[in-house]
């Protein structure tokens, strides 16, 4: 989800890596956007959209779609403290990343251990940063190497 009036640039890249599209449309009021491709998606083609405040402004970090890489299921949230986050991921071999909603600071950037179930962690925040009591984080899991992310899941201080 984006802010109205703000915009996404989307990139497509083919499965070997040759950027096939990239553009940039305007979110509407409704917080939604849409862009028509010319020709159709393939299995290991990569979708990626950045949101900017303007044309020009620093970028979010990017939300990854990989087509036909698919999670076995959602994110779940089980805790988020002030100094870490705590969940379930999907699958084993996950990277979970995290984002602060105040200024879009990332928080976390962490492979979840092999150990256990290989699905369970417990993270800090990078760099001893905390969360506000009153502050959203912005929580997704997705496959090594920029692979496809789950949908967001969103809490508060619990």
């Amino acid at each position: 989800m984006a802010d109205p009036n703000s915009y996404v640039t989307l990139t497509v890249t083919s499965a070997l890596g040759e950027q096939l599209t990239q553009a940039q449309v305007q979110v509407d009021s409704h917080e939604s956007w849409s862009y028509t491709l010319s020709y159709s998606l393939t299995p290991g083609m990569t979708v990626q959209a950045v949101a900017s405040v303007d044309k020009n402004s620093t970028p979010s970090d990017a939300y990854i779609k990989v087509i036909n890489q698919a999670q076995s299921g959602p994110l779940n949230l089980t805790g988020i403290k002030t100094d870490k986050v705590s969940g379930v991921a999907p699958d084993t071999g996950q990277i979970i990343k995290a984002w602060r909603s105040s200024d879009g600071a990332q928080m976390v950037n962490n492979k979840v251990p092999s150990t256990g179930d290989g699905k369970t962690f417990t993270f800090n925040y990078l760099s001893n940063m905390t969360l506000a009591d009153n502050d959203l984080l912005s929580v997704v899991s997705e496959f090594k190497d920029n692979g496809t992310m789950t949908p967001f899941d969103r809490g508060v201080v619990s």
